[in-house]
């Protein structure tokens, strides 16, 4: 009886259908109203249920009831914090820089003495004369990509480990 209604949809037919004009299926579309591809029956319920909504007030209730999940997921997140701070979970950015800054200082006081060993040891062992630089102009490049490290705290390059290949790339020049 309605076998017309179950073919593909186009917005400027949907459109010519129910009254409105392609821009305005269009905008149905993008608002996730109705969906992106469909039959005209799929659509015109869709639509339909839509307007229901609209008229019956619940789309008003469906968004005052997202703003109450927001602020309630807020509250519990700010109570989630108070509760850590009390247990003295958190740390203050402010007290950890020094902490963080003397342990990069230790671990390139650490990785400059271990390269003396390492370029020591080498020669001594199998009577060789090291160009240093070979092994010195890496590890330099890592340290200091270690130690640039804050201001690229945010970058994708450095999560990913680009900064060392970067700096690894600089050292061969």
């Amino acid at each position: 009886m309605f076998e017309a209604l179950d073919i593909d949809a186009s917005q400027s037919w949907f459109g010519s259908l129910v009254g409105i004009t392609q821009q305005a299926v269009s905008k149905l579309v993008i608002k996730g109203v109705i969906p992106k591809t469909g039959t005209y029956r799929e659509w015109l319920l869709a639509y339909t249920s839509a307007l229901r909504a609209t008229a019956s007030g619940r789309e008003e209730e469906a968004s005052l009831t997202s703003a109450r999940i927001r602020e309630s997921s807020a509250g519990a997140a700010l109570k989630e914090l108070n509760f850590h701070k009390q247990a003295e979970n958190l740390v203050e950015v402010a007290a950890l820089e020094p902490i963080l800054s003397s342990w990069a200082a230790r671990g390139r006081s650490a990785v400059q003495a271990a390269e003396a060993k390492i370029i020591a040891g080498l020669e001594s062992k199998y009577s060789l004369n090291l160009d240093e630089q070979l092994i010195s102009e890496p590890l330099r490049a890592a340290l200091k990509t270690i130690a640039d490290y804050p201001s690229g705290i945010d970058s994708d390059a450095e999560a990913s480990g680009e900064g060392v290949r970067a700096a690894e790339t600089d050292s061969d020049d």
